[in-house]
This record gives structure tokens, sequence and C-alpha cells, in this order.
């Protein structure tokens, strides 16, 4: 019995943190699209995921393709939770959420479009924080 390909299972972490941290530059052009002020937040979290996922990649580069049906169910459980604790970061770093809980809940609902929210009135959210929702 093989033993679970952990290093690729990162590799893979490292590129699609990569991938969130490009997607993340998109409310970054929709906040200058409508000239709006305080959009750091987003370009910080954008830094924050671009540099785990890069080094994530780097530090496994070279590893071992080879994936299996548990390399598979970790890399599926693994993606919703660092997806969801990176998106987070948006919402604490704005201010606009006050809790990791709240923020955390707030990305998953979003990357799993549920349409849940714990926010009141997003109508006073920015435009590029309700492009990142």
């Amino acid at each position: 019995m093989k033993g679970i390909n952990f290093k690729f299972v990162l590799h893979l972490m490292g590129s699609l943190l990569l991938i969130e941290s490009g997607l993340m530059l998109f409310p970054l052009i929709i906040s200058l699209i409508y000239g709006e002020q305080g959009s750091f937040p987003i370009l910080v979290s954008s830094a924050i995921s671009a540099i785990a996922g890069g080094s994530f990649y780097f530090f496994t580069r070279g590893c071992s393709t080879e994936i299996g049906r548990r390399e598979g169910y970790i890399i599926v459980s693994m993606v919703w939770v660092l997806f969801a604790s990176f998106g987070a970061l948006p919402y604490i770093l704005s201010g606009y959420v006050s809790n990791w809980t709240d923020a955390f809940f707030e990305a998953a609902s979003g990357f799993t479009t549920t349409g849940s929210t714990i926010l009141v009135d997003i109508e006073i959210l920015p435009n590029w924080l309700n492009f990142w929702r």
C-alpha cells in the first residue's frame, strides 16, 4: 500500500492559491472603474495569497505528479478550507466584517454560491467588496 503524495497535494494547493490571488485582482479593477478609495485590503489579500501559494508551489516543485483517490479527497477538502480562509482576508482587512468566523462564512458562502450572508446591509459595502462577494 502506497503512502499519500503530500508534496503533490501542497504543490496543487500552491497553484490554486496563485489562481485565487490573481482572481482577487478583479475587484481592484472594479475599484478603479468606480473611482473608489480604500481598495488596499484586496491588494494586500492578493499579495498574501500569492506569497503563500508561491511558497507551496516553489518548495514542492519537481515532486511526483502521481495522484490517487486519497490525494483527490484531501485536495477537495483542503481547497474549500484554503480558498475560504484566504478569501476571508478582504473582509477582515477592510473592516466590514469584524471577526474571522463571519468572514470565513461570507467567503465560503461566496465560493459555494449559497447566497447566505451575515451582513445586514450590503448596500454600504464598496463596489469592489460587493464584487468579491
